[in-house]
């Protein structure tokens, strides 16, 4: 199966994402989910909270594939309930730099790609 690196997106509301995109579909990995684990392990509800703007079956979707592709593990606690914890890996943290400094970018030069769509739109209709 031929896999792509991950890439620059913007999803629906504009904030950058990346993407990873395989032969099976296409999973959208927001910057922030990931940053959202930069500090340590997090029960879901704690990360859903520290990201906000995600239904519980998108978080849930995104940290299946994340965990899937080693940047996170999932740690579940026997208990009634359950407890369950989401930590980076080692590779994980690997990541942390250059999305932060990708996120960064993304918000300095917003106002510029938005001018530079607008012109482009225009110039093709």
């Amino acid at each position: 199966m031929r896999q792509t690196p991950l890439v620059l997106v913007n999803d629906e509301r504009g904030r950058a994402c990346t993407s990873s995109c395989r032969g099976d579909g296409e999973t959208r990995i927001p910057v922030r989910r990931i940053l959202g684990l930069a500090k340590g392990p997090r029960r879901f509800n704690d990360l859903r909270h520290a990201v906000g703007g995600v239904t519980p079956k998108v978080l849930t979707q995104t940290l299946r594939a994340l965990e899937r592709d080693g940047l996170i593990s999932r740690d579940e606690i026997p208990g009634v309930p359950p407890q369950v914890t989401y930590a980076l890996t080692d590779l994980g943290h690997t990541v942390i730099t250059p999305l932060d400094a990708l996120r960064t970018w993304a918000q300095d030069n917003t106002e510029s790609v938005l001018r530079n769509r607008e012109t482009y739109d225009i110039r093709i209709t």
